[in-house]
């Protein structure tokens, strides 16, 4: 999907605080910015074909083989190699709203899609791709550990792709990607840096699985797809330790705050989550869809978030991202204005 994600800045003037995609403004990355600006002469050369530098500094990192890690551009492109090297298998999705590339890269791919509330006892012989994505984008859900460990077990012959982008933003308990490697090879690991270093125009992610998977992903990789400013990202970032840019303590405090804030306003009723993003449901009457709340607000108060409309919802809804406190109050007092409001001019 081109057009409907969050973060479409482009289309707007005048913005004051961006909620709609869940990169969140109290990541501090200015001593990552700063080192790639020292770095910038980089761009004058190719990268390495297949960042095979930056794969052997992740691998290190994870404690797994350089053969177990496939580095691309973003979580995006390992989302659509997965669907290109396993076309023949089913594509099977689950009942939650989530995440539209992977039914787009599907549909691109894979010969047969199942949308499903579980899986059939007759699946355990099929081969198929299960994606799942933990926190889940948008609800900000996470998938029981015990839940997940059950279906690795059942079903050998099914590749289960558990999407890690926003693993960083969540207190709940999580698989460990070299443990579960170990011990399930049929679970594939999608990686992003993109939102946990606050860069999402860099494009940097990874896959973390089995080295025939690795191998026949490789496959369908194109050359030089990561840039080599990303790489250099990437590799310090590794240098550092993964370093915390980001005070967690004051986002989740933030994030209730937030969602508090609104659960008080009448026609709005933000969804419980587990990460720093959340749903937000309107019932005003004279807001008829998503895309009208979200040109409201981006019109007349200068706020951008999600329009929720192409997860599925059928009633107004929005996706928003905690930021920086004095950007929530904004968005709280936009709402708080809204919903006292008995007429509004709506937008589409």
């Amino acid at each position: 999907m081109r057009n409907g994600h969050g973060d479409d800045l482009h289309h707007y003037e005048g913005i004051k605080a961006n909620f709609s995609s869940n990169v969140t403004s109290l990541t501090s990355a200015d001593d990552l910015r700063a080192y790639l600006r020292e770095q910038i002469d980089c761009i004058g050369s190719y990268p390495d074909p297949t960042a095979s530098s930056l794969a052997r500094a992740l691998a290190s990192h994870h404690r797994l083989s350089e053969e177990e890690i496939l580095v691309t551009s973003g979580a995006t492109e390992a989302i659509y190699l997965l669907a290109q090297t396993y076309r023949s298998g089913t594509h099977y999705y689950g009942p939650r709203p989530t995440f539209s590339e992977y039914r787009d890269a599907g549909a691109l791919f894979a010969e047969e899609q199942c949308q499903l509330t579980e899986l059939d006892p007759q699946d355990h012989q099929r081969l198929g791709l299960y994606w799942l994505c933990s926190p889940n984008n948008p609800t900000g859900e996470v998938y029981p550990l015990t839940e997940l460990q059950q279906l690795w077990r059942s079903y050998p012959n099914i590749y289960f792709v558990i999407d890690s982008s926003y693993s960083y933003f969540t207190e709940a308990e999580l698989p460990d990607p070299r443990e579960t490697l170990e011990l399930f090879p049929n679970v594939i690991f999608v990686a992003s840096l993109t939102k946990r270093y606050a860069m999402p125009g860099l494009r940097l992610g990874y896959v973390l699985a089995r080295r025939e998977v690795i191998r026949e992903l490789s496959a369908y990789a194109p050359p030089w797809s990561v840039s080599s400013l990303a790489i250099a990202a990437g590799e310090w970032i590794v240098k550092q330790g993964f370093p915390d840019l980001l005070d967690k303590g004051l986002l989740f405090s933030e994030c209730r705050r937030l969602w508090q804030a609104i659960d008080r306003l009448p026609h709005f009723r933000p969804c419980p989550t587990e990460t720093h993003f959340f749903l937000v449901h309107c019932d005003h009457p004279s807001i008829p869809s998503g895309g009208a709340l979200k040109t409201l607000l981006a019109r007349r108060y200068g706020l951008l978030v999600r329009d929720a409309t192409n997860f599925g919802y059928s009633e107004p809804t929005i996706r928003i991202a905690t930021q920086r406190p004095e950007e929530n109050d904004l968005l709280i007092e936009a709402l708080t204005d809204i919903s006292s409001s008995t007429t509004l001019p709506c937008f589409e």
